[in-house]
């Protein structure tokens, strides 16, 4: 499934479009790593101000590398179970001549996922918070801000009577049976629309308040891209000694626009 990007990076981009070979040594590794995310965003708009165009421009006399070369060298190369068919078509889709696709670092549209571990009530649990960059167009300034939070361990338990509810007719006497249901905390989840995950962050956000919950570390980063029509993609950092590393498209995925909600809802705790 790999012939479609083993043929190029392995060898340097430039055996496909040169017909030449280099033996890569632990530097030449080093400079055609993707370092940063916004390295990955240069290559892939096929900057010029790119540094994997600088090094071969140095060091191996080549002026030219192919805007679908640098985007196909984006990929995990290692992973044999990539769709050729959804990777050319994903290609063609972003070098449309009428208008190219391009990422940047001040789009909506794309986020973070942080792997996390904290330590709650004295054990340790894991959680994942979704952030996004906030444009703040008058500063011309920009933030992370979390948008989302899951984490099990803060899970709203399962109601023990089903049948519980606030009765649709409770408008008729006021919602005087409001206070009822609030003290009926066995079976709190029926009184809550549980597609809201604000909730859940609201929960995350007291326990870090009231000091049951204390931040240890992120054990994994990965970029969610969904702002490519019909397209999003997942970017994460392969640490390895290869020229084929760091910052690279670990999942593709061909989406229609319900989907894309769906993956908003249901991937990154979005609603």
């Amino acid at each position: 499934m790999l012939r479609i990007i083993s043929t190029l990076v392995l060898t340097l981009i430039v055996k496909v479009v040169y017909s030449q070979s280099i033996n890569f040594l632990s530097d030449e590794n080093f400079a055609f790593k993707v370092k940063q995310i916004d390295e990955f965003m240069e290559r892939f708009n096929s900057a010029e101000s790119a540094q994997i165009r600088q090094y071969v421009r140095e060091h191996h006399a080549l002026d030219s590398i192919s805007r679908a070369s640098l985007v196909l060298s984006l990929f995990n190369q290692e992973d044999t179970t990539w769709n050729e068919r959804n990777i050319r078509d994903f290609v063609s889709d972003i070098l449309r001549s009428s208008s190219p696709a391009t990422i940047d670092f001040y789009d909506q549209g794309w986020y973070v996922e942080l792997d996390c571990t904290g330590r709650y009530k004295g054990k340790d649990e894991k959680f994942t918070l979704i952030l996004s960059l906030e444009v703040m167009h008058r500063s011309r300034g920009a933030k992370w801000v979390i948008e989302s939070v899951s984490a099990d361990f803060l899970g709203i338990r399962r109601s023990k009577d089903q049948r519980r509810a606030l009765n649709p007719a409770s408008y008729g006497n006021n919602f005087i049976d409001l206070s009822e249901a609030l003290q009926d905390t066995s079976n709190i989840r029926n009184y809550l629309n549980l597609r809201r995950q604000h909730s859940q962050l609201l929960l995350f956000l007291n326990e870090l308040h009231e000091g049951n919950l204390v931040f240890k570390h992120i054990n994994q980063v990965t970029y969610h891209f969904l702002q490519i029509d019909d397209w999003i993609f997942k970017v994460r950092d392969f640490n390895r000694d290869t020229p084929n590393s760091g910052w690279l498209i670990s999942e593709l995925l061909r989406v229609n626009d319900r989907q894309k909600l769906q993956y908003q809802e249901k991937v990154l705790y979005l609603n």
